[in-house]
């Protein structure tokens, strides 16, 4: 079986300067679904919830979508600890 993921960025999700006009992360995540993804990256900073638990539950009612891989630079909230912490097994 073949597993497709996808990425915030194929919505256009960072090309809006105004974020007001950007494609909501829920219809995103919806849209991403429905095309059969099974995983997507995070997107930008903020631009899905980074509460840890908001977060696997949007991805969780959506058939737990896996997150896919990130890159970190070892600055900003993400790398402290706080946002992973609650993934941890």
């Amino acid at each position: 079986m073949l597993l497709v993921g996808n990425a915030p960025c194929s919505w256009g999700t960072i090309e809006h300067q105004d974020q007001s006009k950007a494609i909501p992360y829920s219809q995103m995540l919806d849209e991403l679904v429905e095309m059969g993804h099974t995983g997507t990256e995070l997107g930008d900073w903020g631009y899905m919830p980074t509460d840890p638990l908001r977060l696997s539950e949007e991805l969780a009612r959506r058939n737990n979508i896996v997150m896919l891989g990130a890159y970190f630079t070892g600055r900003g909230p993400c790398c402290s600890g706080r946002l992973w912490a609650g993934f941890a097994g």
